[in-house]
């Protein structure tokens, strides 16, 4: 799964740089982590889910090295701000622990705050 602050998850992060110029994105993320693994994509891998989504494989490999330094920008400013881990999610400014990131925790929660919004307006 692509991690900007994971070095190893550098050339997809990349990608995903590419491919969201395209408006493809959503698209090239959510095949990235359907074939996830523990061992760093290569870019023929990533030739291939090019492809996949109709994206252009033409000098992929050059054109990855092109945005390598925008990615590199990123993820020393996200550094610099303090940010440890990615994703970071919150809901109605509650930090939500990358455990409960599910979309069935996820759609608790949100029914959660807006029960307790609406409680509170009803107050007022």
């Amino acid at each position: 799964m692509p991690r900007i602050l994971s070095p190893q998850s550098q050339l997809q992060v990349q990608a995903l740089k590419l491919a969201e110029s395209s408006d493809r994105y959503f698209e090239l993320w959510e095949r990235l982590f359907a074939t996830a693994s523990k061992e760093a994509v290569t870019v023929a891998q990533l030739e291939t889910l090019f492809r996949e989504l109709g994206l252009p494989v033409e000098n992929l490999g050059a054109r990855l090295e092109q945005v390598r330094a925008a990615v590199l920008a990123e993820t020393a400013e996200l550094s610099a701000q303090g940010v440890g881990t990615l994703p970071v999610t919150y809901i109605d400014g509650r930090k939500i622990a990358p455990i409960n990131q599910g979309g069935a925790c996820v759609e608790k929660l949100i029914d959660r705050v807006v029960l307790e919004t609406a409680r509170g307006r009803a107050r007022s």
